[in-house]
């Protein structure tokens, strides 16, 4: 089995995979106070809960992809990062912009007078309060970073490219950004996993 553990600057993603599906996920606030031995136990209670063992996160089989050709991997979190992936997996680079919940908080403490709002879906662009307009600044100020930048990627890479979203708040624009294929929350632990299973392999190949 595989602990696949995915740091980022606000939450920590915990899932364990059985080698056939992910058996289960938790998340837990960033905390660098905290030690390896604080976690462990956190984990090693909620595995126990959930049926599983820790002395079993010891191999992961096989290779996965969940995806083919050329890719443009969104992820929403703290920061917004478009990451190029060519058609046989090199990583190409990459654009990083301020997350989405970032930049509201910047623009709460940078104005006096703008209350700290909710990120949500407006119901028009047009707002007719503060709030409102606040709201529609950010939201579709962010689905045309996204949208824009994806074409702009694409032209410059002048070949067909595949986008998917992740991160903590990909799913704030689902069904408002026309250049997303897919949604995937789970891309993350996929590609540990991945990188897991090619760290076996060739292990095993140094040793024969």
């Amino acid at each position: 089995m595989l602990l696949a553990i995915d740091t980022g600057n606000t939450n920590t993603l915990f899932a364990v995979h059985d080698g056939k599906e992910w058996r289960a996920q938790w998340r837990s606030s960033t905390d660098m106070t905290k030690t390896a031995d604080d976690y462990a136990v956190w984990l090693s209670t909620l595995m126990e809960i959930n049926g599983l063992n820790l002395n079993q996160i010891d191999d992961c089989m096989g290779a996965h992809g969940s995806y083919t050709g050329a890719l443009i991997v969104i992820d929403s979190g703290t920061a917004t990062t478009f990451d190029i992936v060519s058609e046989d997996g090199s990583f190409e680079g990459g654009i990083i912009a301020p997350g989405i919940n970032l930049s509201m908080k910047a623009l709460h403490e940078a104005a006096a007078k703008l209350p700290r709002v909710a990120i949500q879906k407006p119901d028009q662009v047009i707002g007719k309060d503060t709030v409102a307009a606040m709201q529609s600044g950010v939201f579709w100020g962010y689905i045309d970073l996204i949208d824009g930048l994806v074409e702009r990627i694409k032209a410059e890479y002048g070949r067909p490219m595949t986008v998917i979203a992740t991160g903590g708040v990909a799913s704030l624009f689902e069904g408002a950004a026309r250049k997303i294929d897919h949604f995937d929350s789970d891309i993350t632990i996929k590609g540990l996993r991945i990188l897991y299973d090619r760290n076996i392999t060739n292990a095993a190949k140094e040793i024969k």
